[in-house]
């Protein structure tokens, strides 16, 4: 059995509030996807930009004193954690678009294998084309375009302040575009895309920055109002796409406020129930899409949980249910059975 000082020392080596927060997060994009489709839903979209600030956060301690020679493992190791996963993603895609029985009756939509290829590689961001294969992949490939850029290119702080602002620049000029020239609000659109990601994951490295040098004890009611501020966001999405310039900086704000928490007075079930959410999140991001695609959710919603006097909502619902139920599955046994063995063999031979 572990000694006390040693549960406490492992509490305080992640940031496990932050993976359970991850997970929920992964949830509420599944959800909006799935399932909240009404407009008063539409600001769940701006907890992608939680990932991004999350993501940049994380990934900055291998960054900031980064040498010339680290760029090649770190961009590996991002290889690494990103693509066993969408290895039996893409299998899945393939046999579900070519394979009648297991696609909903109606959606009979094949990609070409170049798109398979291209949303494999995550070109999304370059190719919207290819967004329709797997939606959330977007965010993905932004990412990932986020994470080589900054091997090369991480600013100091004041120079980070400027990149920051010109992050905001380009959403609202590509938000200003889309409405200008009736291009619709879209995630594929390059400019909102590229000004999004790379305000959050540089938000993330500035975090870091600022934690280096920072020694605030925890304030429960500017915690509270982050929170409040998040709802106001959220709620201003439903008149306005311009506001989702300030999703990055209020989980930016949201995140400084959580890292300052004290790890070693959460409870122990709270710490299992983050790092299993955490653990979960990449792959409920990923598999959602597909699984409701099959028929599978659809055929038990309808032969177990529908009735002459379900409503409308409740039939959306429990087919929601069914569908995370598969997801939750689905991601488990691909982290258990393949992606961890995958990376092990991955770390083995690369030695990185």
């Amino acid at each position: 059995m572990k000694s006390t000082s040693n549960k406490s020392t492992e509490k305080s080596e992640r940031y496990y509030l932050l993976d359970g927060l991850r997970g929920v997060a992964a949830l509420g994009v599944m959800a909006r996807h799935l399932w909240l489709q009404s407009n008063g839903w539409v600001g769940l979209n701006m907890l992608v930009d939680f990932f991004f600030v999350l993501s940049g956060f994380v990934l900055a301690p291998q960054l900031v004193n980064m040498k010339p020679s680290g760029r090649k493992g770190f961009v590996t190791k991002r290889i690494v954690r990103l693509w066993p996963t969408l290895i039996p993603v893409f299998l899945l895609i393939i046999a579900q678009e070519r394979i009648p029985v297991l696609h909903v009756h109606g959606n009979t939509v094949v990609h070409s294998v170049y798109q398979y290829l291209g949303a494999f590689l995550l070109l999304q961001l370059y190719l919207p084309s290819l967004i329709s294969v797997n939606d959330p992949l977007w965010s993905l490939s932004a990412e990932f375009l986020v994470n080589v850029a900054a091997t090369y290119f991480l600013p100091n702080k004041s120079n980070l302040k400027r990149l920051l602002l010109t992050c905001i620049a380009l959403q609202i000029l590509g938000i200003w575009l889309s409405n200008k020239f009736n291009l619709g609000w879209g995630f594929n659109h390059y400019l909102i895309s590229l000004g999004r990601s790379f305000f959050g994951f540089y938000a993330g490295i500035y975090l870091f920055q600022w934690k280096l040098k920072s020694n605030r004890k925890p304030s429960y009611s500017k915690l509270g109002g982050v929170f409040a501020g998040c709802y106001v966001i959220f709620f201003l999405l439903q008149y306005s796409h311009y506001y989702i310039i300030l999703a990055g900086p209020i989980f930016y704000l949201l995140l400084r406020e959580l890292i300052s928490l004290d790890q070693r007075a959460m409870n122990d079930r709270v710490i299992s129930l983050c790092k299993v959410l955490g653990k979960l999140s990449y792959g409920i991001y990923v598999w959602h899409e597909i699984i409701n695609r099959l028929r599978i959710p659809a055929f038990i919603n309808k032969h177990f949980f529908a009735s002459s006097t379900s409503s409308d909502f409740w039939m959306s619902f429990t087919g929601f249910m069914v569908t995370t139920a598969l997801v939750l599955l689905a991601s488990q046994l691909s982290y258990r059975f393949f992606e961890i063995h995958v990376r092990k063999w991955f770390s083995k031979k690369l030695k990185y």
